[in-house]
């Protein structure tokens, strides 16, 4: 076997986090009374991206990031209620622990990457109680090792910082053995690439490249992860 780690993004990776998303934001549109149509959930969409990419950056941080989103949407779509951002933030993160969806054979995966004794670690810059949530209900949690979260450990992919974490918590300890699995190139893969892991960019809508940044390998089908590593 090539590698005996791999590390795995979550959302859009191994979980859908588009699907969970969406069924999470619009409950909450409807629960503080504005429709869940696209108009609104781009509004969402496009204040959220903003403040994830600035979390990449360090110009924010998790917590922040939290609340944040939605004072600026609410703000913009002229939503006003009595609870307090806190309340509506927490009600926005349960409903999104209850989303469990997974991407396209991500059980079998995990299923055999375990059964010939591959250590998986989730590698994640999503919110911890959204994550031990959605895991914990999963099928794929006894498959998982390690849980990585920025939030939990104070750095956030890509920096180096947070693979060295992760890497220290690993039974390898040497990054060469490691292979960093993830759907978003500044993150995933640059991290990887940065902490001297090997990388593959998940990329099932096949988005063309335009970066620098070079995974060793690109996948469209989890399954073909198989082929690399074992």
């Amino acid at each position: 076997m090539k590698y005996n780690t791999v590390l795995f993004d979550v959302d859009n990776t191994l979980f859908d986090f588009t699907a969970a998303e969406l069924e999470a934001l619009s409950k909450l549109l409807q629960h503080y009374g504005a429709e869940a149509n696209e108009e609104n959930i781009a509004v969402y969409h496009r204040i959220n991206n903003k403040l994830w990419k600035d979390l990449e950056d360090k110009k924010t941080t998790a917590k922040d990031l939290k609340l944040r989103r939605f004072e600026l949407c609410f703000d913009e779509l002229n939503i006003h209620t009595s609870d307090t951002i806190d309340r509506i933030s927490q009600q926005y993160i349960e409903y999104l622990g209850q989303g469990r969806q997974l991407m396209p054979y991500a059980e079998e995966l995990c299923r055999t990457l375990y059964e010939n004794q591959i250590e998986i670690i989730i590698a994640t810059n999503g919110l911890t109680q959204v994550q031990y949530s959605r895991l914990e209900g999963s099928p794929i949690k006894d498959f998982i090792k390690t849980i990585i979260i920025s939030e939990e450990i104070g750095y956030a992919k890509p920096e180096l910082a947070y693979f060295e974490y992760a890497l220290g918590k690993s039974t390898t300890k040497h990054p060469g053995e490691c292979l960093m699995v993830g759907d978003k190139l500044s993150a995933d893969i640059l991290g990887g690439l940065r902490a001297g892991m090997d990388t593959c960019w998940y990329n099932p809508e096949g988005v063309p490249n335009e970066s620098d940044i070079k995974p060793h390998y690109e996948v469209k089908d989890l399954r073909d992860i198989l082929k690399i590593c074992l």
